[in-house]
């Protein structure tokens, strides 16, 4: 009878071999890397394939390489029939989306032709897992295939899904801790920036989450060394599990920067200056570049609550839990936004530098065409990730600086998401389809947000029609009722919506001196998230990009414009910000 091969893919860094020897005598595993090769070869030689999902930050990933890929029993199974395959989760993000559902580690075991036949989150012990591999080699049932969805015609939220979505906003608010409503806790910066957009336009419940969110998350940011933990469990923010990875650092810098926008209250702009501080010291290379994470364990595999709760002095002695020092475009892209948001927030010039220092490397070590690679070397891509990541750090430094050459960054690099990574049904592909490829491209809630968000304020900066068509094209897989209906809560999606559907506040400094400078700078501390801020040096009949042309004047102004129409010359920075105050964010 024949039977089906497979793939077990583990995405894990390192690479043993069931040949090789422990000084133990123990064989050790052979783990591939991901590629469409890996399926070619288990048809060959009837075999499974498995995949392990893990990242090297995780503490469960460790306790499993080092019990269940070690235990005798399971390496023989695997040896016998399976082909290994181990990724690092972060160096792969088109892989990590596809199952990020399934926390890390998560194991997925395939045909030699990528059909599913399980998907399986979290460690699993020796024992079941030795049992686990012989039942499904012996008896493999392949999971039915999704039928595929078709995607909204219209680039706009239907009234129905909008309502749905705004009661999830509601619904899944934790009112005694603050946060969502789940058993892990964590800093949802989607869910922030929409309370405080909503909170601006003195809705109260909005207020209620906004403040309860950051004042119950500051109580997962390192008291010793600074920095955020990534969540805590019980369903409260006192039970910490103390990874600290790059996406929990700056969407935190981000919540609580902007926080301090909207409350001027100092704790908030403290908080986000702890976690800079942090990244600086423990997540930035000699380079300027920011690192990956790290770990929660000081020793791999043991858990560390005791050594968490000592000082600087007394961890030092013990040691530092292991920092990942690779360098993605997307940790990057997010960490620049985030540092770019400080300067903005705070005129030090310290945040702006950094910002700085990391962009300017990544154009010159990490081009790929008018894109960008995610790491050194990948193993696949082009990845949407990195790419929208560093194209919305871009506009983030142009809106601060008004230096041209952002601007023309995030043009090209969104150009080159359009041309290598659009979904002809809607939205953008997480990973460029490549040829007789096993595993189809999917695209990414999370990134498609970006996308819209993106291309629509480029196209605003830009006036050029091709960047709101590809919002609106990315807008069309967002608006798609039976794909949110699957998750829990995503309030981004409405601030997209709505920024697609509206116009934003534009303002315009025109003037070379200190004073234009003061005007600039004061523009930036408005919290209002769907605004184009431009900076015009020009010396006679300046024009913005949306060909709008302001008088010649001996003196540096500002003119607010909406609406089809400008305001008069705003001379003073107070009066600016007044003037800001007033503006209502959202049309109702």
């Amino acid at each position: 009878m024949f039977r089906y091969a497979f793939v077990l893919v583990i995405f894990l860094s390192g690479c043993y071999t069931s040949q090789n020897m422990h000084n133990n005598s123990q064989p050790s595993i052979l783990w591939e890397t991901w590629s469409n090769d890996v399926f070619a070869k288990a048809q060959q030689e009837n075999r499974l394939v498995i995949l392990d999902l893990k990242s090297n930050w995780c503490h469960w990933c460790h306790v499993m390489e080092q019990t269940t890929y070690e235990d005798s029993d399971v390496v023989k199974m695997i040896d016998a029939h399976y082909i290994p395959v181990r990724v690092d989760q972060d160096s792969h993000p088109a892989l990590a989306n596809r199952y990020r559902q399934y926390g890390w580690p998560a194991t997925i075991i395939f045909t030699a032709d990528g059909r599913e036949i399980l998907k399986n989150r979290g460690y699993i012990p020796p024992q079941r897992m030795s049992k686990l591999l012989q039942e499904l080699f012996l008896n493999p049932q392949a999971q039915e295939g999704k039928e595929q969805v078709q995607y909204a015609k219209e680039h706009t939220l239907s009234v129905t899904t909008r309502e749905v979505l705004k009661n999830k906003y509601r619904k899944t608010y934790d009112a005694k801790f603050g946060g969502l409503k789940l058993a892990k806790k964590f800093l949802d910066w989607d869910s922030v920036e929409y309370a405080l957009v909503r909170a601006q336009l003195k809705d109260d419940f909005s207020d209620k989450v906004a403040r309860s969110t950051l004042d119950g998350a500051a109580e997962l940011i390192d008291p010793v060394w600074g920095g955020m933990y990534q969540y805590s469990t019980h369903g409260d923010w006192q039970h910490a599990h103390y990874e600290k990875i790059m996406a929990t650092q700056v969407r935190a810098i981000k919540a609580y920067a902007s926080g301090y926008r909207v409350y001027r209250e100092p704790k908030y702009l403290r908080a986000a200056k702890k976690i800079c501080d942090y990244m600086q010291e423990f997540l930035m290379s000699s380079d300027g570049v920011f690192y990956t994470s790290q770990d929660a364990d000081v020793v791999p595999g043991q858990k560390s609550d005791a050594y968490f709760a000592l000082g600087d002095e007394k961890r030092r002695e013990q040691g530092i839990p292991r920092v990942d020092k690779s360098v993605y475009s997307r940790e990057n892209g997010w960490a620049i936004e985030a540092f770019a948001l400080m300067y903005a927030v705070t005129d030090d010039e310290k945040y702006l530098q950094i910002a700085q220092n990391a962009g300017e490397w990544f154009l010159k070590n990490r081009r790929s065409g008018l894109g960008f690679t995610h790491g050194a070397k990948d193993n696949g891509g082009p990845y949407l990730s990195g790419n929208i990541a560093l194209a919305a750090a871009f506009i983030q430094l142009y809106e601060v600086t008004a230096t041209e050459k952002w601007l023309q960054s995030a043009k090209q690099t969104l150009d080159f998401i359009a041309q290598n990574l659009r979904n002809e049904r809607g939205g953008y592909y997480g990973e460029a389809p490549a040829a007789n490829s096993v595993i189809s491209p999917i695209n990414d809630l999370s990134e498609n947000i970006a996308v819209t968000r993106c291309a629509n304020k480029v196209y605003h900066y830009t006036n050029k029609d091709n960047y709101l068509q590809m919002a609106r094209h990315a807008m069309q897989y967002l608006a798609t009722e039976s794909i949110l209906k699957k998750r829990l809560t995503e309030p981004a999606i409405l601030l997209a919506d709505e920024e697609l559907a509206a116009p934003p506040l534009h303002v315009t400094v025109v003037g070379v001196d200190e004073e234009a400078k003061a005007l600039f700078m004061r523009a930036q501390k408005f919290m209002r998230y769907h605004k184009v801020i431009e900076w015009l040096q020009e010396k006679e009949d300046a024009t913005n990009n949306a060909g709008i042309t302001f008088p010649s004047l001996p003196f540096s102004a500002a003119f607010l414009c909406a609406d089809g129409a400008c305001s008069a010359p705003i001379r003073e920075a107070d009066e600016l910000e007044g003037l800001l105050l007033e503006q209502a964010l959202i049309g109702e």
